[in-house]
């Protein structure tokens, strides 16, 4: 009987000892001995076992502060979702089939775009000296790539953001028809839009 109360107390002891660890060290560590947020996932296993990693080590790394803020590549997220590429101009964010092509059939949709500090911001409303825009001399008789024939067709005819576009270019009706037209430079007296007959 005094054996198994020994056993007993042993056990309450040992869980008294495992739950007050958990409570003391609440921050996890994968292939890390040195966790810097609530859980850290060191994917290299190359961090120091003391003080912050490196920029080169923090590249491969993912934490979940206490907080529920996440970092890929920064393991001290400064917003909800923070991901740090490594290389400039790359985000590190992808979408899977979805690209610049895909048309936008959802109304009520609005742009995004990112602000100088990297943050991601609904773009919507942005004046028409803002856009910028360009012309494709090219032997495709179709859209493709975002680009979009100047054929004449009715604006309601694009996808929802071609049309937004066009809207914000002044095309509310058709689109501009460039057929057996060419380029010129512009003269003060010419409205956008305005084209030209080609002349053989």
């Amino acid at each position: 009987m005094t054996q198994n109360n020994n056993k007993m107390k042993q056990n309450i002891f040992i869980v008294i000892m495992a739950l007050s660890s958990i409570f003391a060290f609440s921050q996890v560590g994968v292939n890390t001995r040195n966790p810097q947020q609530l859980l850290h996932i060191d994917g290299a296993s190359d961090n120091p076992t003391t003080g912050i990693p490196s920029l080169a080590q923090q590249a491969n790394d993912f934490v979940v502060t206490a907080t529920g803020s996440v970092g890929m590549g920064v393991v001290g997220p400064s917003v909800k979702l923070q991901i740090k590429s490594g290389t400039d101009g790359v985000s590190g964010l992808k979408f899977d089939n979805v690209n610049n092509a895909t048309a936008t059939t959802i109304s009520g949709t609005s742009l995004l775009g990112v602000d100088v500090s990297g943050n991601v911001v609904v773009a919507e409303n942005i004046p028409i000296n803002a856009i910028t825009g360009d012309i494709k001399r090219s032997i495709i008789t179709a859209d493709h790539n975002g680009w979009y024939l100047l054929d004449g067709r009715a604006v309601s005819d694009l996808p929802a953001n071609a049309q937004a576009a066009a809207n914000n270019l002044g095309f509310t009706s058709s689109i501009p028809d460039a057929t057996d037209r060419v380029l010129k430079t512009n003269s003060g007296s010419e409205t956008i839009g305005a084209t030209g007959v080609l002349i053989w």
